[in-house]
């Protein structure tokens, strides 16, 4: 890309952005007639959910005995018969044999057998319609079928749905031609509006890209001959607007003027340094003879030198005191971790065992109501055995002295049904209060097992977290121990430097007669060069 011409890359936004506009704009066509089509189904859905409505309150007349089948599905038909919506959209019934049932426009259609019927295309539509009620209870079946005041077929789909307690097939159809006017219109006019746009947004680009290619072009020109070796630098580029390449242009030229009077500058503090360059040269033949009051300052040096080594060899102490405490660390976080570990474990298991106790307590439950089934049973032979013994002692007193026996005997199975349904109840309410207890508990034990799971996820994270600690404190002990050894090898460096310092205090002691000529020429020196370097400060080599 960085070879690419500014115009050439205008040109291929233009393109990028037309393509990207097209793409968008096919995909909303390709949407949009998707949508237009999928409200005609769901307008034909509404429309037989309207009609299986009707028929399931006619099917609920002959369930509760009020119509027979025959008066319930001729009121039916006729009902249907009448319905209309969009003012011409009718609704029609076939059974599973494909025979006609009720058919509103041609009623020559009903107990016809419709399986032969065609359209234009050699589709048998109602074989269609049978077919597809008879595999998915509901479908769209799509035909030609040409409209009653015209020979010419077009495009119509039906929906249909199966009523399997009568063996009935209830559909509606409309014809989808305006689907395709109503997508052409959407297509001109969105596609009057992207050329328009596109049209305005390449001439946009031209623009921009003739505007900016010619500044450009004279800053490019400009460049070219600044680095072709042309010395002048008294030519400005001209600057015309205020957009950002004529704010390039004036940096430009501001970075030319400030290069010409750098130039100028630098011309007479190179002058100044030649003649400055000739007295340090003067000097520095006296160095030898004027350096004996540095044998003082290299004393102290030494004395310093001594008190670093001191120092390095405690921090050497400290630094291995420290590494210790961290390799202890890092144990016990080991430690620490591997009992986290065994603790998670144990909170793994211990919410696996509440799940199967909870389990446990629901097939529990389940039992407790299965015995109260049993009771509901005895209960009803009780009252069975109670009636019996009711109906036995009123035989017994017919029999009168013959029956007294008897009836003594149906006395006590009564007696004995009635404490049987007395313990029944009591035994009913007790089994209430335990199913009641169980269920309670169980979903105690389900909030335990949810909360030991959560539990059981926060010590994991703590563990991981726990891991990465320890890896840190490991790398930390690595860290002092190299600082140690680096320790160790500086404190021996520094020494070296010690010994040698004491030979260049010997040295030293011969040239120190030369600092103070030395200095003064370094600072004046100095001035200059710090001059030379604030004229040359301002840019940014």
């Amino acid at each position: 890309m960085d070879k690419i011409t500014i115009k050439t890359k205008l040109m291929l936004v233009s393109l990028m952005v037309s393509l990207a506009v097209i793409v968008i704009t096919v995909d909303s066509f390709v949407s949009t007639k998707h949508e237009l089509m999928e409200a005609k189904k769901m307008m034909l859905t509404t429309q037989i959910d309207t009609v299986s409505s009707l028929l399931s309150y006619y099917e609920g007349e002959v369930n509760a005995g009020r119509m027979n089948l025959k008066q319930a599905q001729d009121a039916a038909k006729e009902h249907i018969k009448a319905l209309r919506y969009n003012e011409k959209e009718y609704f029609f019934i076939l059974n599973n044999q494909v025979q006609g049932v009720m058919h509103p426009i041609k009623p020559a259609l009903d107990n016809t057998d419709l399986s032969d019927i065609k359209d234009p295309e050699g589709k048998q539509l109602f074989v269609e319609f049978a077919q597809v009620a008879k595999e998915s209870k509901e479908g769209y079946v799509s035909y030609m079928w040409p409209k009653p005041d015209s020979e010419t077929p077009l495009p119509k789909l039906t929906f249909v749905r199966a009523f399997p307690a009568w063996g009935w097939i209830v559909g509606t159809g409309v014809y989808v031609d305006d689907v395709n006017d109503e997508f052409l219109d959407v297509v001109i006019k969105k596609g009057i509006g992207i050329a328009l746009l596109i049209v305005i947004m390449t001439g946009l680009l031209i623009a921009i890209q003739r505007s900016i290619g010619n500044k450009l072009s004279l800053m490019q020109a400009m460049a070219e001959e600044l680095a072709g070796g042309n010395g002048d630098l008294t030519k400005r580029l001209a600057i015309n607007g205020s957009d950002e390449p004529a704010q390039a242009a004036g940096s430009i030229n501001a970075f030319i003027a400030a290069i010409q009077t750098m130039v100028q500058n630098a011309k007479g503090a190179s002058d100044e340094n030649a003649s400055v360059a000739t007295e340090l040269s003067n000097t520095s033949m006296a160095i030898g003879r004027r350096m004996e009051d540095e044998s003082s300052q290299l004393d102290a040096i030494y004395r310093t030198t001594e008190q670093i080594i001191s120092h390095l060899v405690r921090a050497k102490r400290d630094n291995e005191t420290t590494c210790n405490e961290v390799v202890e660390a890092s144990e016990m976080l080991r430690v620490s971790r591997d009992e986290l570990i065994a603790m998670i474990e144990m909170i793994n298991h211990s919410v696996e065992v509440e799940g199967q106790f909870a389990s446990k307590i629901h097939e529990l439950a389940n039992n407790a109501r299965q015995i109260r089934e049993v009771l509901s049973v005895i209960g009803d032979i009780a009252d069975q055995t109670n009636l019996l013994a009711l109906n036995a002692a009123i035989e017994a007193a017919r029999a009168g002295e013959h029956g007294r026996g008897f009836a003594v005997v149906a006395d006590e199975v009564r007696k004995l049904a009635e404490r049987t349904q007395g313990s029944l109840t009591q035994t009913d309410v007790t089994i209430s209060l335990i199913v009641s207890s169980i269920e309670e508990a169980a979903v105690q034990m389900e909030k335990n097992a949810k909360s030991i799971e959560k539990l059981g996820e926060k010590s994991h994270t703590v563990g991981e977290r726990i891991g990465l600690t320890s890896g840190v404190v490991n790398q930390t002990s690595e860290a002092i121990k190299k600082l140690v050894v680096d320790a160790d090898v500086n404190t021996k460096e520094i020494e070296g430097i010690s010994q040698r310092l004491a030979a260049i205090n010997e040295l030293a002691r011969a040239n120190a007669r030369s600092v103070e000529e030395i200095a003064t020429t370094a600072e004046h020196l100095y001035k200059v060069a710090e001059g030379l370097n604030q004229n040359l400060g301002r840019f940014r080599a």
